[in-house]
Formats: C-alpha cells, sequence, structure tokens
C-alpha cells in the first residue's frame, strides 16, 4: 500500500513537472507558483499538507479558463495525492511470528 502511494506520488510529480512546461496554468495568477512550491518539496509532510488545501481549487479555476492538455489532467485527476501520507501499522509482535518475522521486534529494539 505505501508503494502504491509513493509510486502515485512520484507520477503526479512528473505530471506536475510537464505541466510546469505548458502556459495553460499562466491562466490562474497562482497556479504557477504553488505547483512549482510543491514540485520542489514534494517530499515535506508540512508542504505538501499545506498545499493540499491550496491546490485543488486552483486546478479547478485552471480547468473552468480551458486547460486540457494531458498534463493536465493528470494532475488534475490526481489532485487528492498532493499530501504525502504516512501509512502505520500497529500491532503486537504475535502478527510478525505469523508472517515469518520472528524477533523482528528484537532486531528493531537493538537499533540495528
Amino acid at each position: 500500500m505505501a508503494q502504491n502511494m509513493m509510486g502515485r506520488r512520484a507520477r503526479l510529480h512528473d505530471s506536475v513537472q510537464e505541466l510546469l512546461k505548458s502556459s495553460e496554468v499562466d491562466a490562474v495568477p497562482e497556479l504557477r507558483a504553488r505547483l512549482k512550491q510543491w514540485h520542489e518539496k514534494w517530499q515535506s509532510a508540512g508542504t505538501s499538507t499545506q498545499l493540499q488545501e491550496i491546490l485543488p481549487p486552483l486546478l479547478e479555476k485552471a480547468k473552468e479558463a480551458g486547460a486540457s492538455s494531458l498534463a493536465f489532467y493528470d494532475v488534475y485527476d490526481n489532485k487528492n495525492n498532493f499530501v504525502k501520507t504516512s501509512q502505520w501499522i500497529i500491532g503486537g509482535d504475535g502478527w510478525a511470528y505469523d508472517i515469518g518475522y520472528g524477533g523482528l521486534d528484537h532486531v528493531v529494539a537493538s537499533g540495528a
């Protein structure tokens, strides 16, 4: 699941890079600057969380203004992936034995 999300965000990063080469992001004044900000700091949880609130409405405005390239729709269709998510697995050490990782908690605790 984490690999899937990382792959989707990497593809979004590539699509934003392509979109930034286009002039259609200039139809909405703040869009280019915010996309560039996200592109540069896409691995930052704080920046991506902040921009998750800002970018989708700007993309809506660009769509209304006529943005229609493939790169735009790649970004637009994946606008929910701007935020960097954190995925946690919580449980006792019993699950580790069930899947063949006996003693994993001891390895983690040892700092190795």
